[in-house]
């Protein structure tokens, strides 16, 4: 026996995407319709339109900006009231996923949650569910920088919060938005991928340098280290840190392990040549005498 509570939403643009902070921007409309018993509850308990939901993954709740399209609801043929709210804000991207970094997918979440305690699923049971007649949830400015649009989607669930201040666990529904982007594979092997190959490139081909280039033999792998090393201080800072490594993170391990090996085998060349050239100079000064 729950109250419904519709709601509709459309995202205008998407941008300030900052992943080591796992934060981004937003802004567009929602419009929210209930009907005659939601509106008697909401008179009866003093609760204005503006509080009948609020963006669960918010943050900065001074900087963010919702305003109301108009002065009262609307009053529909059928009965029921429509709301229309404009929002400007900053969220917070709750699930990070980085395994496949830098070729992966990132989710970008608008959560709308009832918030007054009286429209608990425990209590009053107000329900959100989305509009039968959305369609494009995402605008045309919905573009981030470094990624391609793959989709949207509108999904429901529940959020519990257990017993706060000594009172039995609430449940509050919630309706969100998910926008799903993919990494351009061009652009992300060319800023990540190209530069570390071209340095194991170099580090490859030292071997078939001549003995004779002992020096230049050992700087190749100690510089392509010191190399690899920057590279990957560079990738990370636009990273959270993350309890797993990334993919390009496994690439990195591997070339630190192959310039390492490398250098230790010139470094064993280069004290064998040593001590085959002492050996030899012993036994030219023994012949003399």
């Amino acid at each position: 026996d729950t109250l419904p509570l519709q709601v509709s939403i459309h995202v205008k643009n998407l941008y300030n995407l900052q992943i080591d902070n796992q934060t981004f921007s937003a802004d567009g409309w929602y419009a929210l319709q209930w009907d005659q018993r939601l509106e008697d509850l909401m008179r009866s308990s003093g609760i204005s339109s503006d509080r009948l939901v609020a963006f669960d993954n918010q943050i900065d709740l001074a900087d963010g900006a919702i305003e109301a399209e108009t002065a009262e609801p609307r009053l529909n043929a059928d009965g029921t009231r429509t709301q229309m709210f404009r929002f400007s804000a900053r969220f917070y991207i709750d699930r990070l996923d980085l395994h496949n970094s830098p070729f992966d997918k990132l989710v970008l979440p608008l959560v709308l949650e009832t918030r007054p305690e009286l429209f608990s699923l425990n209590r009053r049971a107000v329900r959100l569910q989305p509009a039968a007649d959305q369609r494009r949830l995402v605008g045309d400015y919905g573009d981030v920088a470094g990624y391609e649009l793959r989709g949207s989607s509108l999904q429901s669930g529940v959020n519990v919060y257990e017993g706060l201040a000594g009172q039995e666990p609430q449940a509050f529904s919630q309706l969100a938005v998910r926008v799903s982007y993919g990494t351009d594979f061009l652009s992300a092997f060319l800023k990540w991928i190209l530069p570390l190959l071209i340095v194991m490139i170099v580090v490859f081909l030292a071997p078939s340098l001549e003995g004779s280039l002992g020096d230049i033999r050992l700087a190749i792998p100690s510089t392509a280290l010191l190399t690899l090393v920057f590279l990957q201080q560079t990738y990370r800072a636009e990273l959270p840190a993350t309890p797993y490594p990334t993919f390009l993170d496994q690439l990195y391990a591997y070339s630190y392990l192959v310039a390492l090996g490398l250098y230790l085998l010139f470094r064993s060349e280069e004290h064998t040549s040593e001590l085959q050239s002492h050996s030899d100079l012993v036994c030219r000064l023994l012949l003399e005498k």
